[in-house]
């Protein structure tokens, strides 16, 4: 499995994903809908371009700092309160946070620093 490029694990009540952490090469990963409730075990994940982690219980996206190649990023539906370190992730094309803890000013801070980001967010 440690050539693996893409894994589906959406909508399942999966909450220990331990065994993922050696899946250096994955590019999309989907832990949408899942028991997840923080994202260290993707932040060795250095090839991830694609992330969805919506309808989870994570609270923090600093796991994902070193996150350099990541693309899309999508964590709506979440308790998420904080936009840290987004506005450093400059491979960072998209990232969807509608429904979640983060302010407007917030939203609006970082749309000033990343002009070129698409948020979606409402």
């Amino acid at each position: 499995m440690k050539h693996l490029k893409e894994l589906y694990v959406q909508d399942n009540p999966i909450t220990d994903f331990t065994p993922l952490q050696t899946l250096y090469n994955l590019e999309v990963l989907n832990i949408s809908n899942t028991g997840i409730n923080n994202l260290d075990v993707v932040g060795g994940m250095r090839n991830l371009h694609i992330l969805n982690a919506g309808g989870t219980s994570i609270k923090s996206l600093k796991p994902l700092a070193a996150l350099t190649l990541l693309e899309e990023l999508v964590v709506n539906n979440t308790p998420l309160k904080s936009l840290t370190p987004v506005d450093k992730m400059t491979s960072l094309k998209t990232i969807k946070i509608y429904n979640t803890k983060i302010s407007k000013r917030a939203v609006e801070d970082l749309q000033k620093k990343r002009f070129d980001l698409n948020i979606i967010y409402y």
